[in-house]
């Protein structure tokens, strides 16, 4: 079966299923199978249409000195049509082409005479079905089907190899990016808070309010029937670097209280950064407010960015006191 990375992703509903082939035999083969199996699939440019082969008669054509090149560009002309005169009426231009009038008909076409001869004379005719187009993917021919997604599809066993693409390949890619960002965005704020305090100690405490926003920012993409898209993934990653605040105004009194020999200096810390840490997230939160309000696009990233930042400061005020003074006792 296919899941998606999160099921909870922004989606349209489509899903692209790819399997390779080598020749128009094994082509047909495989999409008989694979328009079997799977139900409600569409397979836009292997649907197989009538076609026409005109097989020159080499010999023939040797023999009266035809150049192949000429005879199909001929052919062309008749059914395509080619320029006579440009005709200028005003300021607009038109253009007369001059083409076979019923390209149609099989028999008209075949009576068409070039040099005097019937074309049909000059070739031997086959009727069949081809796909209505060739699909290349990474160097290869592949037959390409677009599934419907609600969410999770189940495969049926195929015996030959195919390839998951679409959408559920971009949500992969995307949330490997996110995450590989928001690594990054962790690790270089715990250097410059390493650098701040020249410690590597206290920087793990500040940052122990991070995974509690992630949380809260997916809780709250959650409760408001949000999609994880690309937008709220930079939300949440812009989270690993607005939470430290109030962690580091808080830290950074408890600090001072502690050089200063005070009893349970993060607990004193807390009472006396509660304001400045409360007005903060306040009007954070009220800025996000106007674009997390209604259906555009940068509301899942206020949604997510007011979830995370309102979690964040609850274990800022109640949590990392405690394990501050657990720590550092």
């Amino acid at each position: 079966s296919i899941n998606p990375v999160l099921s909870y992703f922004e989606n349209t509903g489509k899903v692209t299923i790819r399997i390779p082939y080598t020749d128009f035999a094994e082509e047909g083969e495989r999409f008989s199978i694979v328009s079997t199996a799977l139900k409600g699939a569409t397979f836009p440019y292997n649907e197989e249409i009538p076609v026409i082969e005109l097989h020159l008669r080499q010999i023939i054509a040797d023999r009266l000195h035809i150049s192949t090149r000429n005879l199909f560009s001929y052919v062309k002309a008749s059914l395509s049509g080619t320029s006579v005169l440009d005709v200028e009426r005003g300021e607009e231009k038109l253009t007369i082409m001059v083409r076979m009038g019923d390209k149609k008909n099989l028999d008209k076409l075949l009576s068409i005479k070039y040099r005097g001869l019937p074309i049909k004379e000059l070739f031997d005719v086959k009727r069949k079905k081809v796909p209505r187009g060739i699909i290349r993917f990474n160097g290869r021919r592949c037959i390409e089907g677009i599934l419907p997604y609600s969410g999770r599809i189940k495969m049926p066993h195929l015996p030959f190899d195919y390839e998951i693409g679409g959408e559920i390949k971009e949500y992969r890619a995307v949330l490997t990016s996110a995450v590989f960002a928001f690594l990054v965005a962790i690790f270089l704020v715990y250097m410059i808070l390493s650098s701040f305090y020249e410690s590597f100690f206290l920087p793990i405490i500040i940052m122990i309010s991070v995974p509690f926003a992630v949380a809260g920012g997916f809780l709250s993409l959650l409760l408001t029937v949000t999609s994880i898209n690309v937008i709220s993934l930079i939300g949440i990653v812009v989270l690993s670097g607005i939470v430290v605040n109030n962690a580091i105004v808080l830290l950074d009194q408890a600090e001072r209280f502690r050089i200063k020999g005070i009893n349970n200096p993060a607990q004193q810390a807390a009472k006396r950064r509660l304001r400045p840490i409360l007005m903060t997230t306040f009007t954070t939160v009220a800025g996000l407010l106007p674009i997390s309000i209604g259906a555009t696009l940068q509301s899942s990233l206020g949604r997510s960015v007011i979830g995370g930042i309102l979690i964040s400061t609850f274990i800022t005020l109640i949590f990392i006191p405690v394990v501050y003074d657990k720590l550092v006792s």
